[in-house]
């Protein structure tokens, strides 16, 4: 009897494939079919197992069977619609992280804004009209002086020649304890998380 599998070799590598297949199947089945699942040879147990490995092994080949008689064109089709759906797949991740980034932004910047405190003429308690941290400080309306108890002392403002009135102050400390005194200009106290007070 000729043996499939030394045929097999001369053959290109789909058909070596599919003729393996096919003789592990052929093997299996013959091996099976011949009564040697008889119980004086094979326990039945052994015999139960070994036919649904069978079973299972004959599904995995019919399902791979397709694959191996596809052209090449078609195959290359598959990969490129595959390779297109994997595309489509990254651009839609990149545009839902993108909108995820967005939308943390602006929570973000939303509650920078409800801590943000806006103040007017007047002299004012860190700990009980600010709260204490470190601040960029932006003018808003007016002109005039912008000074605390901590050393701050600022002419800030938005009217008149900009080199004249400071529009913004950057990185500014309140303590608990401190007083804060602004005339003639309204200012904005606006968080800034990056620092802490020392």
């Amino acid at each position: 009897m000729n043996n499939p599998f030394k045929k097999s070799e001369s053959l290109g590598s789909k058909k070596s494939k599919k003729i393996i297949s096919y003789g592990v199947i052929f093997i299996t089945a013959l091996f099976l079919g011949s009564g040697i699942g008889s119980s004086e040879m094979v326990p039945k147990d052994d015999y139960e197992r070994l036919k649904a490995e069978n079973k299972n092994l004959q599904a995995k080949v019919e399902e791979a069977k397709t694959f191996f008689e596809m052209k090449d064109a078609e195959k290359e089709a598959l990969k490129i619609e595959t390779l297109k759906k994997e595309e489509e797949n990254k651009r839609e991740q990149d545009k839902l992280a993108e909108e995820k980034r967005k939308e943390d932004e602006l929570k973000k910047q939303k509650e920078l804004e409800a801590r943000t405190v806006t103040l007017g003429n007047g002299t004012y308690l860190v700990g009980k009209d600010i709260p204490e941290g470190v601040y960029d400080i932006y003018a808003v309306k007016g002109g005039g002086n912008v000074m605390s108890s901590s050393g701050i002392n600022l002419i800030m403002g938005v009217e008149g020649e900009e080199n004249f009135y400071q529009r913004e102050e950057q990185n500014a400390a309140l303590k608990d304890g401190d007083t804060i005194e602004l005339s003639s200009v309204t200012v904005k106290f606006v968080p800034d998380d990056g620092y802490e007070v020392k």
